[in-house]
């Protein structure tokens, strides 16, 4: 559940990270999770909330208090040239 008016606390934070708790192996298969730390995640992360600029500020918000998250600038930076790849 997304805590929507304060972002998320530290243990809903926790609840982002990927689940890789896969037998060694087995193809990588995304489990719905996002680990905070990893650029790819944040974008994607980012990216679901669209067409609402209100919730991706949160979650960018929520990000930004993540120890060793991206900064705000890399994940919209890497959303722009996403976009601009799917042209």
């Amino acid at each position: 559940m997304l805590g929507l008016a304060e972002g998320f606390s530290a243990s809903d934070r926790k609840g982002f990270l990927l689940d890789v708790g896969q037998q060694e192996g087995q193809a990588m298969r995304p489990s719905g999770r996002y680990d905070l730390t990893k650029l790819a995640d944040c974008v994607r992360l980012v990216a679901s909330a669209r067409p609402s600029r209100e919730l991706q500020e949160r979650m960018l918000a929520t990000i930004q208090r993540t120890k060793g998250a991206p900064t705000r600038e890399e994940i919209i930076e890497a959303m722009k040239e996403s976009k601009q790849n799917e042209k």
